[in-house]
This record gives structure tokens, C-alpha cells and sequence, in this order.
């Protein structure tokens, strides 16, 4: 007979490892609503994010850090934008000329 559950479970950083100062091993499972971490070496998300977890040694989970990068660089792109060079606005200028109004006759 086959057993029953025996799906993955997947194990605490910190079972082999020391998680910044906390000592390895020595895990306590915690069941809540939707999570199941180990109270000893990991936390819900510091930053509100439902459903994440994190090492307690770091700031955020990984959707926080993936939103920080992803706000850093619309923020560097946004500045290369707002600085204009001032040859390359010369050189549009004559290569791409505003067209003139027709003047209206009277």
C-alpha cells in the first residue's frame, strides 16, 4: 500500500544554516490562514504583503525587493529621459524640422 501525504515539504532556511544570529535548527512550524513557516527563523512579511514570507534577517520578501528594482528603474529611466542633450536636440531639429502654419489669406 502506498502512503498517504507524502507530498514536498519544503524545509526552513535555517534548519542547516545560522540565519544571521539565530542558531541552526531547532524549528517550530506555524499554521495560520493561508501560511506555514517556521516561527523560529521566518516571519510574514515586515512590509504587509499578504501571503509572503522572509528570513527575519531580511527587510522584505521577494515581492517587495522584485517592486523596489522594478521602482528604481522606471525612476533612472524616467531621468534619462527628463535629460536632454543638447547636440542630439540640434541635430532633431535640423533632421526633423517643425512643420510651418500656412498663413491665411485675407
Amino acid at each position: 500500500m502506498g502512503k498517504s501525504n507524502t507530498g514536498t515539504k519544503h524545509h526552513c532556511g535555517g534548519r542547516n544554516r545560522w540565519i544571521g544570529d539565530i542558531s541552526p535548527g531547532g524549528c517550530r512550524q506555524v499554521y495560520t490562514d493561508n501560511l506555514i513557516y517556521c516561527a523560529k527563523h521566518e516571519m510574514p512579511c515586515r512590509n504587509g504583503c499578504e501571503e509572503w514570507i522572509h528570513l527575519k534577517n531580511q527587510d522584505g520578501c521577494q515581492a517587495c525587493k522584485g517592486n523596489a528594482l522594478a521602482q528604481a528603474k522606471a525612476d533612472r529611466i524616467a531621468k534619462e529621459k527628463a535629460q536632454v542633450d543638447p547636440k542630439q536636440a540640434e541635430y532633431d531639429a535640423f533632421m526633423h524640422p517643425k512643420p510651418e502654419k500656412k498663413k491665411r489669406r485675407d
